[in-house]
């Protein structure tokens, strides 16, 4: 699974994307030096993300972080999905 989510990262960044990956663990450290923002969670599973993270966050302070995080990644979703719609319904009705 996780190598999955490495494959979207370098997919998402070749086509122009900006990515943004957070990880806790050091099966986590590919994805995060493959993303444009890395973000390492120090704590249970140890220092290996935070190490090789732009940015690296104490377990203690994750609940802060994760509720700032998915406000921005549900505005950003919202706004892809409506010009996904509005991409797809002028393609679907330009068709003859």
């Amino acid at each position: 699974m996780l190598f999955a989510f490495l494959q979207l990262v370098a997919i998402l960044k070749s086509v122009g994307y900006l990515t943004l990956a957070i990880g806790d663990g050091g099966n986590d450290v590919r994805m995060i030096q493959e993303a444009n923002i890395g973000v390492g969670i120090s704590g249970r599973e140890g220092l290996q993300a935070a190490r090789a993270a732009d940015y690296s966050i104490g377990s203690k302070h994750l609940s802060n972080f994760a509720k700032s995080i998915i406000v921005i990644i549900v505005f950003s979703c919202s706004a892809a999905l409506i010009l996904l719609k509005v991409y797809l319904k002028g393609l679907f009705l330009s068709r003859d």
